[in-house]
């Protein structure tokens, strides 16, 4: 599917972004003028790497694939935040020892505006996200980082659920 902005939403409707909410395999979405060509550099976003480790091994697998190296975004807007690099260092090394990563943790107030600026930086990189379902409900108060990130982006966009990867 393909789309930018307001244009997505307009072209698409809600097709596509309900596919990103109900989706049980990947979704790939590639935005007019990114590149379909195989990514040098491969964005995984996150707010909660401790919780993403099945993701985390299907991006780190994605990678060694390809050779694309793997840069590791985690969104830290609380004091209260207990990731610890340490985690995620001790599964690229066990299981990726070839695949050239680096972890970046950003500090942000503005969750939504930093997430734009990531996948509005570079049309040729892969960014992956990881979405949770929520119910009815859930979805009511809380705005879709990843529906923000497919109307935003310029970059092709991989969507991994928790309904994607068994263990």
């Amino acid at each position: 599917t393909t789309g930018a902005g307001d244009t997505f939403k307009k072209i698409f409707g809600s097709l596509s972004l309900d596919m990103i909410d109900h989706s049980y395999c990947p979704l790939y979405l590639v935005p007019p003028g990114a590149s379909y060509a195989e990514s040098k550099e491969v964005t995984y976003l996150s707010s909660d790497l401790k919780n993403d480790t099945l993701h985390l091994l299907y991006v780190g697998k994605l990678c060694a694939k390809n050779g694309s190296s793997l840069r590791l975004v985690h969104f830290r807007n609380s004091e209260k935040d207990e990731y610890d690099v340490k985690d995620t260092i001790a599964i690229m090394e066990s299981y990726f020892p070839d695949v050239n990563y680096h972890i970046e943790i950003i500090d942000t107030d503005d969750f939504f505006q930093s997430i734009k600026e990531l996948v509005t930086s570079d049309p040729k990189n892969l960014i992956v996200l990881s979405t949770k379902h929520r119910n009815i409900f859930q979805n009511l108060f809380h705005k879709s980082v990843t529906e923000f990130a497919a109307l935003n982006s310029i970059s092709p966009l991989l969507i991994l659920s928790d309904k994607t990867i068994e263990p």
